[in-house]
């Protein structure tokens, strides 16, 4: 204890700083992630991927030019001995760091190496902002170890000075060169003599015992150095901070003891320090800071520390802070007026919060806080127990603060101690909760439900009225009627919707024995057949079950048409998303069906020239393969023929695939309709299309066609259109096809619902036919060309089938040697012969 006092020789008080930590995530998406995933499944080091991608944005100009990209870098640029096609590093190179090219060098390291250990809101609002705080205006500055994002940062706001850093390794280094073209980077072994007049040292991932190596860089610092520094360092009295200190001129200004949830890489335990350029300075303050992720609050209590004692000593810096915050639970007259002069907001009945909004300048600030209950009939409350939040309260009016306190109360820093509450104040003695109160305690649980909708609940208790937040199920009024007060509908006209998320949360209410019965079970069935009654007067109305000539032709016209002037390939072909339309319009098949398709369905009769689909199974809700077997459905097995038009679309399509470099093996296995046209990592759980992503391409298509969309506005539209889309009454695919093969095509009706998926053959019927035989299968196509043949016409007439492509054959023969050549070409072709030499 003697010695703390002698090192501890002063205190001053003010009050605490509060400093917001924002949120800088770092995303990882597209190319880059499948790029960080493919080096890591081949267990190559992301190191190598930087300098790959480094090679790439070096040499773009010529890599991008050739053939193959890695062989060309190792072997005609570097001049190594190699072999393509051995090692796993081309498929690397070529495949994915070639494909970064378009990508900034922050956003490649950042993906690469800062995602897991992200420090940028304490980097950025703490240390950048302490830095900023002693620059002048035409400063040089230098940032030691800084993370891309403090970069980013620091090169927004201050273009005018000079700013130098210095950066783990030269690969690093070059690559931010690229980006950052006026600043100037350095490596940690580069030995410069320079003048800078403010640098900091940002410790991150560096051990304790190689700390020196960055503060050899403090040295050539002329006004401020700032460095964040591990504990052990600061301590070390022998090798470490003390060290530095004894051989420059520098002396401690400041030391601010970081909390160990302040930053996420290691070491844990740090310091922010301020170092002087006056050699000779007795006393620094030492002040503690505390972090919650969200905001730091540097405490007011500022402790004179005796600079000759500390160093002298052997106290290690948890010890110091012990020592000074023994005494903490003493409360200032400030503290007390702070309390005093706060408001109560009133979230509900049972949970209440206090708060402060003040103006710092600029905007409206809030502070928020939970207090203990006491006694909640006389509305007594005991102290703070949970810490400041101030976080997300900032506006430009009073009003908009006061309105964001309610997304607190599910705040991680304040739930716990409101469910504590609720349970041991109320819960624990039978009192019943107001219905608000209710949610916000099974809200976690609510949150986990497949089929929860925030969206309602926010409707419900943070729209309009506040009904809910004192209303008991024990009212005289019933739900019902409060619930329309709220909406402000009729009580009859009450959106299935909401009711449905009631009954959804009553149940869970009933599961956890907190209420006896669900007040929406027994009004629920009622309100689900009026919907349903609602759907089919709306269906009735609807006129349109086929499309005009004039419809189907702009419809097929827009899937024909090519997305890119320089790609000769239809749209639907391009971006396989598109075929679901065609598919339907072509076969009418479910688009469940249609999502579930591989090209392994498709079967090939060579002899006849004609093409089949096999439909077994359909995507279900979750995005699963579920075959027609599971639900029993054998009428839904089938061979469906594929018309002209739709067989030159698919073929197209496998061709546009084999033009990526796509194995046919691999081909076989995907879906003919993929979600993304991603052709690198071809993981084919993730390639199927969901079904509600491709009912809105179809109706897409639809307005190609200028239909009307009184049709899909249903009375619950939300529930209803996902469901109805895919079933035959109100599918005007279906309809449209069925009118086709019946009126134009001359279908038999045995032939249209074998098709369709209608009914199945009736093998004990004597005029059973086997419609999935290969010459009933060709004489349903031929049948279908009555209708397909004008879009078949379209279909070969495009632009992309006008340009041909030129082939140039170079043969010697020998004079007496007759040469034969044949040409197989679809739609046609020219050949020019030149001869050279003697002819014959």
């Amino acid at each position: 204890m003697e010695n703390f006092n002698k090192i501890v020789c002063g205190i001053t008080e003010n009050d605490d700083e509060i400093i917001e930590i924002g949120r800088y995530p770092i995303t990882i998406r597209g190319k880059l992630k499948e790029a960080i995933e493919l080096y890591a499944k081949l267990n190559l080091p992301r190191k190598l991927l930087l300098s790959d991608y480094l090679a790439v944005v070096d040499k773009l100009g010529i890599l991008g030019k050739a053939e193959n990209p890695w062989m060309y870098l190792n072997k005609g640029i570097d001049g190594r001995n190699i072999e393509s096609g051995v090692s796993v590093q081309e498929s690397a190179f070529n495949f994915a760091a070639m494909e970064l090219k378009d990508y900034k060098p922050t956003e490649v390291i950042n993906a690469s190496f800062y995602r897991d250990r992200n420090d940028a809101g304490f980097e950025i609002d703490y240390c950048l902002w302490q830095l900023n705080s002693v620059c002048k205006t035409n400063d040089t500055t230098m940032i030691v170890n800084p993370s891309p994002k403090m970069i980013l940062s620091w090169e927004s706001e201050h273009s005018q000075g000079k700013n130098y850093y210095v950066v783990q390794d030269r690969t690093i280094k070059h690559l931010y060169e690229f980006q950052f073209k006026e600043s100037i980077f350095y490596t940690l072994d580069d030995i410069v003599e320079i003048a800078i007049d403010n640098i900091l040292v940002i410790n991150r991932d560096v051990k304790a015992s190689e700390t020196s190596k960055l503060m050899r860089w403090a040295n050539l610092a002329k006004n401020n150095i700032l460095a964040e520094l591990p504990n052990t360092y600061v301590e070390d009295r022998i090798d470490g901070l003390a060290d530095f200190l004894k051989s420059s001129f520098w002396a401690v200004e400041n030391m601010i003891l970081l909390d160990s949830n302040a930053t996420n890489t290691t070491p844990r335990k740090k310091t922010f320090v301020v170092l002087t350029n006056k050699e000779q300075y007795p006393k620094f303050s030492l002040r503690i800071l505390d972090s919650d992720k969200k905001c730091m609050i540097i405490h007011g209590k500022s402790y004179q520390i005796s600079a000759a004692d500390f160093w002298r000593d052997t106290i290690t810096l948890i010890q110091l802070k012990n020592y000074c915050i023994a005494e903490k639970w003493k409360i200032t007259k400030n503290q007390e007026r702070k309390y005093s002069e706060s408001e109560r907001y009133f979230f509900s009945e049972e949970i209440v919060l206090w708060y402060k909004v003040y103006h710092d300048g600029k905007k409206y600030v809030g502070q928020c806080w939970y207090r203990k209950i006491k006694d909640p009939e006389k509305g007594l409350y005991g102290k703070r127990i949970t810490a400041v939040v101030n976080k997300g309260l900032r506006a430009d009016s009073e009003d908009e603060v006061i309105n964001k306190l309610g997304d607190l109360i599910i705040d991680d820093r304040i739930y716990p101690f409101v469910i504590k509450d609720i349970e041991e104040v109320y819960l624990s003695h039978g009192i019943e909760l107001s219905l608000k109160t209710l949610w916000v305690y099974l809200y976690q649980e609510l949150k986990s439900e497949k089929n929860y909708d925030q969206n309602i609940f926010d409707i419900l208790f943070f729209n309009g009225n506040d009904i809910f937040s004192s209303y008991k199920l024990n009212s005289e009024q019933d739900i019902s009627k409060i619930l329309a007060i709220q909406l402000g509908f009729n009580e009859e006209d009450i959106p299935l919707k909401y009711l449905q998320q009631l009954d959804l949360f009553f149940q869970i209410a009933v599961r956890r024995k907190i209420i006896k019965t669900n007040p929406i079970k027994y009004i629920l069935p009622e309100y689900q057949k009026r919907a349903t009654k609602r759907q089919q007067e709306v269906r009735e109305v609807l006129a349109f079950k086929h499309f005009s000539v004039e419809q189907e032709k702009q419809m097929v016209k827009y899937l024909f048409e090519s997305k890119n002037e320089s790609i000769n390939y239809p749209r639907c072909v391009t971006d396989s998303i598109w075929l679901i339309a065609a598919v339907r319009f072509f076969t009418g098949m479910a688009i469940r069906e249609v999502c579930a398709l591989k090209w392994s369905d498709i079967c090939i009769i060579d002899d006849l020239d004609i093409w089949q689909i096999r439909v077994t199974k359909f995507l279900n809700d979750k995005g699963h393969i579920t075959t027609h077997a599971e639900r029993e459905n054998w009428k839904r097995f089938r061979l469906v023929p594929v018309s002209k038009t739709l067989q030159s679309l698919l073929k197209k399509r496998y061709e546009y695939l084999i033009g990526k470099g796509i194995n046919a093996e691999v081909i076989n296995d995907l879906p003919i309709v993929m979600d993304k046209e991603v052709y690198k990592k071809l993981d084919e759980r993730k390639l199927y299309c969901k079904p509600t992503k491709g009912a809105d391409y179809c109706r897409r298509l639809l307005k190609q066609a200028n239909l009307p969309e009184l049709w899909v506005v249903l009375p619950d539209e939300e529930r209803e259109l996902k469901t109805d889309l895919y079933k035959y009454n109100g599918d005007i695919f279906l309809s449209n096809i069925k009118m086709h093969l019946n009126h134009d095509c001359g279908f038999t009706l045995g032939e249209l619902n074998y098709m369709v998926g209608i009914e199945p053959p009736d093998t004990f019927s004597k005029h059973y036919c086997d419609f999935s035989s290969d010459l009933l299968q060709y004489e349903m196509v031929k049948k279908m060309f009555r209708w397909d043949a004008s879009y078949y016409k379209l279909l070969s007439t495009e632009k992309m089938s006008q340009d041909a492509d030129a082939y140039d054959l170079i043969v010697n023969t020998d004079k007496d040697m007759d040469l034969n050549l044949n040409v197989d070409a679809e739609h046609g072709y020219s050949i020019k012969v030149d001869y050279y030499g003697e002819r014959k």
